[in-house]
């Protein structure tokens, strides 16, 4: 089976994700304890618990260095004790993923604050780390399924063949996600992005071509294909795909980012250059006519962060599509309501969805009108400060504007930078 099917694991997953960390790892730690006769239970739910930490070092970001150090020190105890338990290379590749959430955590920082290049290169070497763990991970499997294939369906010092076959599985399917997230490390159109996803769409292709059609991870790696598609020049069969997966696939979670990735690509039309004409309104709208029936089917299927970043997003570039249309107070108040969402994303689900939200506030948030818009960013922004000086909460006021004077500075708009600075010392002074 796939390593993430497990229905204890998505329990514990969406206490997780419901913000009842702490009541999760007690939960899974007793279990563990109950289980400690059994070794193979016993390595179930030592992962389970791994898993329990990183979730919790996504959602609050204050205590997030200790959830991080837990995820190890769990696997390093568990090895040292039971250094021959059959299901270590299931210990080993829950590790690289722990790892993998911790730089999507770092990635999700960077892209709310581009000025700030330490989370960068944080995930960056965290990633090349888990290629590295990965590569002998599978080396690993490689000397063990043989083995595993002499001791028969019976099993021995080894787990049975077919299941280390469907680790294997999983291993490219990790490695695959992890060059999804450097790929989102590297601009748009740079040669380093497109290299990364065209070894994803490789890699994904390969194992999809050696799995039967009901593999359990299937799914995953479609998506996988698809989102490189988007950056290799092929969107049309790639939207063609993600709106596929995110109706059928048999795996919730692969409907889940389907969608999302799909609406992701949606609401952003490439910058315009002298060689590139801008879309029609009618194109515009059709794509995110597209997106919001994408939107309804989520809906339908789930309630959790990914649909309320779905939802920003489309509103986002609702707003985007009509700027300079209507009333202005009708335009601030849609903004406000844009800010006031991203606020409960955080609120509800923790620092790595806040990160998220604010990477689509600040960033190229007028890309779905195909030109641009940084007007409609400093209004967003704007809101944001003027919320946060109405709960008296100047200093994170003045974090915000020196964060968004550093994103506009690296953007090349000097004016707006030089704005938001002078708005952050005028905000000082008042202290």
């Amino acid at each position: 089976a796939h390593a993430q099917d497990d229905a204890d694991l998505q329990t514990a997953q969406a206490m997780c994700r419901a913000g009842l960390a702490e009541s999760a790892i007690a939960y899974v730690t007793q279990r563990r304890e109950l289980s400690s006769e059994d070794r193979e239970l016993a390595a179930k739910w030592t992962m389970i618990l791994m898993e329990c930490h990183a979730q919790a070092g996504l959602f609050a970001q204050s205590n997030a260095d200790a959830s991080w150090e837990l995820c190890r020190s769990v696997y390093t105890e568990f090895t040292q004790a039971d250094a021959d338990n059959p299901r270590q290379p299931w210990l080993q590749w829950q590790l690289a993923r722990c790892e993998l959430l911790h730089a999507q955590a770092d990635t999700a920082q960077y892209l709310a604050a581009p000025a700030n290049a330490q989370p960068r290169e944080q995930s960056l070497a965290r990633i090349r780390q888990i290629l590295i763990a990965l590569e002998s991970l599978e080396d690993d499997l490689k000397q063990r399924q043989p083995l595993a294939a002499r001791e028969g369906t019976q099993g021995g010092t080894q787990a049975p063949a077919r299941q280390l076959a469907a680790l294997a599985v999983d291993v490219g399917l990790l490695r695959c996600e992890s060059l999804l997230l450097r790929m989102r490390l590297y601009p748009r159109g740079s040669a380093d992005r497109i290299a990364s996803a065209a070894e994803v769409e490789q890699q994904a292709t390969a194992i999809l071509q050696r799995t039967e059609p009901d593999w359990a991870s299937r799914a995953q790696l479609q998506l996988a294909a698809a989102t490189a598609r988007l950056e290799l020049g092929q969107e049309t069969v790639a939207l063609r795909a993600l709106e596929q997966l995110a109706i059928s696939a048999d795996n919730r979670q692969a409907r889940r980012q389907a969608a999302l990735t799909a609406i992701e690509s949606l609401t952003y039309i490439q910058p315009l250059d002298e060689q590139s004409t801008a879309p029609t309104d009618g194109q515009l709208s059709a794509r995110i006519s597209r997106g919001h029936a994408l939107l309804a089917n989520l809906q339908s299927d789930d309630s959790g962060p990914e649909v309320k970043l779905a939802e920003l997003q489309l509103s986002l570039a609702d707003i985007s599509r009509t700027a300079g249309v209507g009333q202005q107070s009708e335009q601030q108040t849609a903004l406000q309501t844009l800010v006031e969402k991203s606020q409960r994303l955080g609120n509800q689900y923790g620092a790595y969805w806040q990160s998220r939200a604010e990477a689509l506030l600040v960033g190229p948030i007028g890309a779905a009108t195909g030109n641009g818009s940084p007007t409609l960013s400093n209004d967003l922004m704007m809101v944001a400060v003027r919320q946060l000086l109405a709960a008296g909460n100047i200093t994170e006021a003045v974090d915000k504007l020196l964060a968004f004077r550093d994103h506009e500075a690296a953007a090349g708009r000097g004016d707006s930078a030089v704005r938001s600075a002078s708005q952050a010392a005028a905000l000082l002074q008042q202290q």
